[in-house]
């Protein structure tokens, strides 16, 4: 059910940006995002908290 957001929204984004603009979109989004988790995980790795 998650992924059906995805496809239903996009129908606006590919109308306004064409579809080579909104891939793009998605990949900037998307590595943004990498970028963020990957050291939001560096930071519990460097500052345990047990419980």
């Amino acid at each position: 059910m998650g992924c059906l957001g995805l496809f239903v929204a996009s129908g606006a984004s590919i109308s306004q940006a064409g579809p080579g603009g909104a891939l793009l979109s998605y990949m900037i989004i998307g590595l943004m995002v990498y970028f963020l988790m990957t050291s939001l995980g560096e930071l519990a790795a460097y500052m345990p908290v047990s419980g």
